[in-house]
């Protein structure tokens, strides 16, 4: 696998509210369960964990499923702040799991994205330069 996307271990939540979309009612709660497993085995089988590895990621898993449905319940949290909210504790989460894999597991997960930093040198997009792109960037 060239690369595992994060896809497989993000937004716990967010299959809940999509799986909630298609039906009437509150979602079971053995899915919610057997989603956690799917996630845990997928894992497994591609980065080859063994059974301690398994075990903490399922508690880092169902720590990330706590925390995304204690922002999503809170009413007083703005929808947008939800979102970043939740894309944050995935990113600490890909973090967490990177923390338990050895280096040969490490190369098979996805990779860190790059800080972003103001230091580095590269200037923010910002909406003018949507607007009116470089030369460079124009077709």
């Amino acid at each position: 696998m060239a690369g595992l996307t994060l896809g497989v271990c993000v937004c716990a939540r967010a299959e809940e509210v999509a799986g909630a979309a298609d039906k009437k009612g509150p979602p079971a709660r053995h899915s919610t369960r057997s989603t956690l497993e799917e996630r845990v085995r997928a894992l497994t089988q591609a980065l080859d964990l063994d059974a301690v590895q398994q075990s903490e990621l399922r508690k880092v898993l169902e720590s990330q499923r706590e925390q995304v449905a204690r922002i999503w319940a809170d009413s007083s949290v703005a929808p947008g702040y939800r979102i970043i909210a939740t894309q944050a504790i995935s990113d600490k989460t890909a973090d967490r799991i990177r923390g338990l894999l050895n280096d040969e597991q490490r190369k098979r997960f996805n990779p860190p994205k790059p800080p972003h930093d103001a230091a580095s040198g590269a200037a923010r997009p910002n909406v003018e330069d949507w607007i009116n792109p470089p030369k460079a960037q124009q077709k």
